[in-house]
């Protein structure tokens, strides 16, 4: 139903509508999923498994968990060699320095105050 009128423009001779090739193709691409394989980032740094994602137009949630291990590491991500649509947001685990408190002293204080003290710089007291 669609007749070529001039280079680059349709014509639909029922409607009269005039149609640019360019928006036409801008319509197929949305209609087509584009996809990514997610590499696999584990073991990278966080800057460069951010950077790796990114230029494959993917978002990154980052998940931090403490630890005493080597801090700024990916030790997760998910998904993982798998195929998505561009944009798709890919989750990291990051290993994060543990926060260290200084100890109270609690010798000689009662169970009370002793758990007070702890509960005070967040130390776990179960």
């Amino acid at each position: 139903m669609w007749k070529e009128i001039k280079e680059n423009q349709e014509f639909c001779p029922s409607c009269g509508a005039k149609v640019m090739e360019e928006n036409l193709d801008e319509e197929k691409e949305e209609q087509e999923e584009v996809l990514v394989t997610v590499p696999s980032v584990i073991d990278k740094n966080q800057k460069e498994a951010i950077k790796e994602l990114e230029k494959l137009s993917l978002k990154v949630k980052i998940e931090e968990q403490e630890t005493e291990e080597e801090v700024g590491i990916v030790f997760e991500q998910e998904p993982v060699d798998k195929k998505v649509k561009k944009n798709s947001e890919v989750t990291i685990r990051v290993y994060i320095s543990m926060e260290k408190a200084e100890m109270v002293p609690v010798v000689g204080d009662t169970l009370e105050d002793a758990t007070k003290k702890l509960e005070a710089i967040k130390v776990a007291t179960n």
